[in-house]
């Protein structure tokens, strides 16, 4: 793809005009996938509304202050030389997925509602190991709570959920569809608030089962949340494997990590690590930030053009 294609090969500017003037509202955005995200929009759609960004609430720390932390990075440099003025579009909300109704104010609950076209939901918890209550309350409850809103957002274009490749692990191959869940959502939820911690954390293996860990089992359930909701939102899901470094955008090699495979690039690049074994014949299962971004701001402009919903 040559760089003057614009995003995921659509037309030059096809991004900028689609967003311009539309308040967009990013969970996870202090995370890896999200930093890359709002980086893009404040770069490619320079008249972009207000970036409304989910932030956890801090004792004594504004959520102003919290939002100029993770975003006084190299990866915006390019923006703050370019567009200095594009920085102030981002607006912190306090809240966390991991809480009931997102634990919003009912004035930031409004705010959304009432302004919103575009739903960026990146936030997960994406430790292996997590206790399945936390991983559940963040990844599968927060999803639902997140949908809930969504019905009231009067002006709502799309909204796109964040899942992983590694959802359906199970299985040795993986279409473009929605596969059965390990279960219902509903029942995990309400099973996590009733059994007891050290009784749950014994059960969790076989919970889990072939899922590996709570990370993959309640990323699907998850994807069954989000496809619930398919024919009362234009909603879309993206499964990108393991994220590595940006390759192109806005500078290659970004990344904020150290985990998998960056861990052993660095290794290398330090000289740390002299070898590697490996079979050259198996691709490595990674891909760009910047790349995973691309597809999905392309899957927000196809639903709000076609109202497509993969059922």
């Amino acid at each position: 793809m040559r760089k003057d294609q614009g995003v995921a090969g659509e037309e030059p500017g096809r991004v900028a005009s689609f967003f311009a003037g539309k308040d967009v509202f990013i969970t996870g955005g202090s995370g890896f996938i999200g930093r890359v995200l709002i980086e893009k929009l404040l770069r490619e759609a320079p008249d972009v509304g207000t970036i409304f960004v989910l932030v956890r609430a801090k004792k004594g720390v504004p959520a102003r202050e919290r939002i100029d932390k993770f975003t006084n990075v190299s990866l915006f440099d390019v923006v703050r030389r370019q567009q200095p003025a594009a920085m102030r579009k981002l607006r912190g909300v306090e809240g966390d997925v991991a809480l009931l109704g997102l634990g919003l104010s009912d004035v930031d609950r409004t705010l959304l509602e009432e302004r919103v076209a575009v739903v960026f939901h990146a936030a997960a918890s994406v430790r292996f190991d997590d206790p399945l209550p936390k991983a559940v309350h963040l990844n599968v409850r927060g999803a639902n709570d997140l949908c809930q809103m969504a019905l009231r957002m009067s002006r709502l274009e799309a909204f796109i959920y964040v899942s992983t490749a590694y959802s359906n692990c199970n299985r040795l191959e993986i279409d473009e569809k929605l596969y059965s869940p390990p279960g219902d959502w509903r029942t995990y939820v309400e099973l996590v608030d009733k059994i007891d911690p050290l009784q749950l954390e014994i059960l969790t293996p076989k919970l889990v089962e072939n899922r590996i860990n709570t990370y993959i089992f309640t990323k699907a359930l998850a994807e069954q949340v989000v496809n619930e909701y398919r024919k009362q939102l234009p909603i879309g899901i993206i499964r990108p494997s393991i994220v590595t470094c940006t390759a192109e955008e806005p500078f290659p090699g970004w990344v904020d990590n150290f985990y998998g495979p960056t861990t052993i690039l660095l290794a290398n690049g330090i000289g740390a690590l002299h070898s590697n074994c490996a079979d050259p014949q198996v691709a490595m299962d990674i891909i760009p930030a910047d790349y995973v971004v691309r597809g999905i701001l392309l899957v927000a402009l196809k639903l709000a053009k076609n109202r497509f919903v993969t059922t």
